[in-house]
């Protein structure tokens, strides 16, 4: 080995690029996974908007859907809050107007 002159040895160029490989597929991991979250977002979103223009049956039935799916990939944060106050929201006026009757 030529450690001693400087230049990296052949095992410890080995361990670089393998070091740096597993960095890439960390990095390739955290990518993919922040996509995952920014269209489950999207999505919670786009359920909101749909309770915001009064579109409460097909909003809460989206929510229905997307709420196992935003626990398990524990996205959080003030847009998901957001979404789910307007969700909350919808239903109470949803629930009161049912109660209304005829």
């Amino acid at each position: 080995a030529k450690a001693r002159g400087g230049e990296p040895s052949e095992l410890q160029q080995s361990l670089q690029r393998v070091s740096f490989n597993i960095k890439c597929a960390e990095v390739q991991e955290a990518e993919k996974r922040l996509a995952q979250l920014n269209h489950l977002l999207q999505r919670v979103q786009s359920a909101a908007e749909k309770l915001d223009r009064g579109y409460v049956q097909i909003g809460c039935e989206e929510f229905e859907i997307l709420m196992p799916e935003v626990d398990a990939s524990g996205l959080q944060g003030p847009e998901v809050e957001e979404a789910m106050h307007k969700l909350h929201a919808a239903k109470a006026r949803n629930d009161s107007k049912d109660r209304a009757g005829p």
